[in-house]
């Protein structure tokens, strides 16, 4: 099985699949170390700096290369990052014929201020970027999350994809999710 995990920043996917790796021994990788290798070696125009969206656009075929090159095993594998959106996984469930298991994660209806209270409340202080930012940037940085998590889940709707919404509470989605992806609710092709 591919799991394939998209979604915002900060809406539970690196939790999601470590969640996979330790209670289902599921191997993962993230398309944010993808994107940022990219952005330092300048390639396929990927700048560390820009949007998510932008870098998900320029990353779009190596993404769904490397999908089809995880599928050539036939070992359980799951793929996650922001730059995965549900046209990228639509098409990646369209386009091969293998077994997958997919879901976006979201917060399209979160107030940015108590998104970030949570935030500060969860910190354990190692490898979040976000907190070296004053709180205005932090708070523009979530805005704009939430704006692509109700584009991502219009989007969700329209292409049958599985999303689920962490606005009130984001480990509550992430069990959702778990659940719907170990029990096959999420599955989809082969």
């Amino acid at each position: 099985m591919i799991y394939l995990i998209g979604g915002c920043s900060r809406s539970g996917k690196t939790t999601l699949a470590r969640r996979m790796l330790r209670e289902r021994g599921v191997p993962c990788f993230s398309s944010d170390h993808l994107a940022r290798t990219f952005g330092r070696l300048g390639l396929a125009g990927v700048s560390v700096d820009e949007d998510d969206r932008a870098t998900a656009k320029k990353l779009e075929l190596v993404l769904l290369n490397l999908v089809a090159a995880i599928g050539y095993d036939s070992e359980d594998y799951l793929l996650e990052g922001v730059h995965l959106g549900p046209a990228q996984i639509r098409h990646a469930i369209d386009g091969y014929e293998l077994p997958f298991s997919a879901c976006l994660l979201g917060y399209p209806d979160a107030d940015p201020e108590e998104k970030l209270a949570a935030l500060e409340a969860a910190r354990s202080g190692q490898g979040d970027w976000l907190k070296g930012f004053d709180r205005a940037t932090q708070l523009r940085f979530l805005e704009a999350q939430r704006e692509i998590s109700r584009e991502q889940r219009s989007a969700a709707e329209r292409l049958d994809l599985p999303f689920f919404d962490g606005s009130a509470d984001i480990a509550q989605a992430v069990d959702e999710a778990f659940t719907a992806l170990t029990s096959g609710a999420a599955v989809r092709g082969a």
